[in-house]
């Protein structure tokens, strides 16, 4: 998946359970996929809770977040409530093979994709810091002024 491409973007469940349609996500302001490796490690919490402290931030500019991880459903719902992000799990690898995200055993590699309103692929970041990826999606957004 490279950068213009159209998105892959499905209906899935959240970690709770719920029903997600991606492409609505996409559609309302554009979608950060950030893809960790564990729920619960110290660098998956560290991201997942970066993305968390600045959702009102991604909110006003009308995007959505949701993390994905190969982790079983149980315990990224836990993720999920501790951290206050929306989460997906993905045990086949489905989206991330999608994107291109690579694997090492059962574990994704730390990559985040940026949809944008229109459902292509704006921006692909490749092995992020979980201390600065929140912050750098967001600057691109506000740079770019694509919204």
């Amino acid at each position: 998946m490279t950068e213009g491409q159209p998105a892959y973007l499905p209906r899935v469940r959240d970690a709770s359970g719920r029903d997600l349609d991606l492409a609505d996500l996409a559609r309302r302001g554009g979608l950060v996929l950030f893809f960790y490796p564990k729920a619960g490690s110290p660098g998956c919490s560290l991201q997942a809770r970066r993305y968390a402290a600045l959702a009102d931030q991604f909110a006003a500019l009308g995007v959505s977040v949701v993390g994905v991880s190969s982790d079983p459903p149980t315990s990224q719902c836990r993720f999920s409530e501790r951290t206050g992000v929306t989460m997906v799990p993905d045990p086949d690898g489905v989206l991330a093979r999608a994107y291109g995200v690579g694997r090492f055993l059962r574990f994704f590699s730390r990559d985040t994709v940026l949809v944008d309103r229109h459902g292509r692929v704006e921006r692909v970041w490749r092995r992020v810091n979980p201390l600065r990826d929140a912050e750098a999606v967001l600057r691109h957004l506000r740079e770019t002024g694509t919204r």
